[in-house]
């Protein structure tokens, strides 16, 4: 085993490998840094500082759609992040991690933990390729790590 980067993340998350570029993309959702791996050029970068993003999946056309507590974004990696879900079915958007299914629709889950008292239960919502969100199931203490099955 080798360490590939050192950047002293806070809490790194959301490991994502973009087969094509051969590069490996994460965040430190604590630390707000978003960052890269090549492995053709053997170089680790700080892609972005100062931008909170708990999960994220790159998009065919370019860019990144991320999740934060502000809700869910499309973001093209320079410019600032553009808001296209913030509330759904009258839930606020407070989101953790994410992952996209086969057909492109961004599936996340919002967190409202406090270990402190009393909180409101996560939902898990599904945003389409067109931008539409929808619940697809409540109650969750913390959605973390999405995957699916076969």
């Amino acid at each position: 085993m080798e360490t590939i980067a050192d950047f002293g993340d806070l809490c790194g998350e959301c490991p994502v490998w973009d087969a094509d570029a051969e590069t490996l993309y994460w965040t430190d959702c604590v630390g707000q840094r978003f960052q890269s791996y090549s492995a053709k050029c053997k170089t680790a970068q700080i892609l972005k500082t100062g931008l909170e993003i708990n999960g994220f999946r790159l998009n065919d056309a370019g860019g990144y759609t991320i999740t934060n507590n502000g809700g869910i974004w499309l973001w093209d990696g320079i410019a600032d992040p553009i808001l296209i879900v913030s509330e759904v079915e009258g839930a606020s958007c407070q989101m953790n991690d994410c992952v996209a299914d086969p057909t492109g629709r961004l599936v996340s889950g919002s967190c409202f933990y406090n270990p402190n008292e009393s909180y409101e239960r996560g939902k898990l919502i599904q945003i389409d390729t067109r931008g539409k969100a929808r619940v697809l199931d409540e109650g969750f203490e913390l959605a973390n790590g999405l995957g699916f099955s076969p």
